[in-house]
């Protein structure tokens, strides 16, 4: 592959471990990115049982930090004996030592060890940089015509995959990335912990539904194990953050940006709901929150959905292209007004008009001020100012779920059913 972008990303930008591959003469029909920490054997192969395609390259990253818990570091190390010694090694890597080739039935596993000794991540890197190794290894291969799919594939180590997984990003053409539909199991989990995951599905998809509803070009789930990156537009955003939690969030905030994003329909990656401290804040820690909460139907709180609806008439006014250069006069609500002022909008409003020549470019700059991060600014600042946050119960009643025919007689699992439905139309 002859790619100027790719190439100056890997000469530039690149980790390490994509620099290790020379004499690498093997040759792959796809990629999928794993990091792992502290995570147990037998789940890590729950999920390779579930890819279903050969020929598939696993580039599993087994990270820890140097100041990363004794137990979680002796869990890393049980987990790389494990692979070596149960899966043949069929190459290694002698550059750097820490990267070794394995075969398990019709598929490959690059582990990378980022744990042993000295081999440890810096402080404060964590999973955005174990995206990150992986990643860089799999732009690297593709970009040597060692991996023949232009998708790199990234998810998690307590997942099952579809069957069609690998399938769904064949004939993709214009996107800078695609997200899988998901649903989270909550295995034999007690009714609380039960509770607590469909508590917190739910809260995701209401987030997204409201985004959607708005008509906001971030109205896309950032859930990192449901990711599929095309390598251009990799290159293009420089890699994943690396950071110890939110690299999903950020690099598909970079994506949005270079191209379109397109989410999925049907046949769902499944995650697991299970409590966990590995990241500072995602599923594991969130579910273990409503968990310790005493009442979690009521305590635990969703983003009040009138604040979608002032978004919305924010977004509405700004891509009014008649309301070119009078936006804030169209915008009658006193509220509304002072949250935009307060977030700075209308600065970056006054200096996208200035910087563009046309209506379409104005509106391309200003959706690349106004993204995710600043969005999720503008909710916050509504939420922590007018419009306080609600239980279950009280959201389903607002306008904005008007149409599903939402009671506050239906059970939590029966919710977050139709939640999954309507948000997967």
């Amino acid at each position: 592959m002859k790619n100027k972008n790719i190439e100056k990303y890997l000469l530039n930008y690149a980790e390490k471990e994509s620099f290790s591959f020379g004499e690498f003469s093997f040759t792959f029909n796809n990629v999928i990115t794993i990091p792992a920490y502290n995570e147990a054997f037998k789940d890590i192969k729950f999920t390779l049982d579930s890819i279903h395609d050969e020929n598939t390259l696993v580039i599993l990253v087994v990270n820890s930090q140097e100041n990363s818990p004794l137990a979680a570091k002796e869990s890393n190390q049980e987990l790389i004996n494990n692979i070596i010694n149960i899966f043949p090694t069929i190459f290694e890597i002698k550059l750097l030592g820490n990267i070794s080739l394995h075969k398990y039935n019709n598929i490959f596993i690059l582990l990378v060890d980022r744990t042993t000794n000295s081999l440890h991540l810096p402080k404060k890197t964590g999973v955005g940089l174990a995206r990150k190794i992986a990643a860089d290894i799999a732009t690297k291969l593709i970009y040597d015509g060692k991996i023949l799919s232009n998708w790199i594939h990234c998810t998690d180590a307590d997942v099952i995959l579809p069957e069609n997984y690998l399938h769904r990003t064949k004939e993709l053409i214009g996107y800078s990335a695609a997200i899988y539909p998901y649903i989270h199991r909550d295995n034999s989990y007690n009714n609380s912990h039960k509770k607590a995951v469909a508590l917190y599905e739910i809260s995701l998809r209401h987030y997204v539904t409201g985004l959607k509803y708005a008509n906001s070009n971030f109205a896309f789930h950032t859930i990192g194990s449901t990711i599929a990156i095309n390598i251009d537009a990799y290159a293009n955003v420089r890699g994943f953050p690396i950071k110890e939690s939110g690299e999903d969030f950020y690099i598909l905030n970079k994506l949005a940006k270079v191209g379109k994003i397109l989410s999925l329909k049907d046949s769902p990656i499944t995650l697991d709901g299970r409590t966990s401290d590995r990241v500072p804040f995602g599923t594991g820690k969130s579910v273990q929150k409503i968990i310790n909460l005493d009442d979690p139907e009521n305590q635990f709180l969703f983003y009040n959905s009138t604040i979608f609806e002032k978004l919305k008439v924010f977004i509405s006014a700004v891509s009014n292209i008649n309301n070119f250069s009078n936006i804030k006069k169209s915008i009658a609500d006193e509220i509304l007004l002072k949250t935009l002022d307060k977030i700075g909008a209308f600065d970056a409003l006054n200096t996208a008009m200035k910087s563009s020549i046309n209506p379409r470019i104005y509106l391309q700059n200003f959706h690349h001020w106004f993204d995710n991060f600043r969005t999720l600014k503008f909710i916050h600042y509504m939420r922590d100012n007018v419009y306080p946050s609600m239980p279950i119960k009280e959201i389903i009643k607002q306008p904005l779920y008007a149409t599903y025919n939402l009671t506050p007689s239906h059970t939590l699992e029966e919710l977050l059913q139709e939640f999954r439905k309507f948000s997967a139309e």
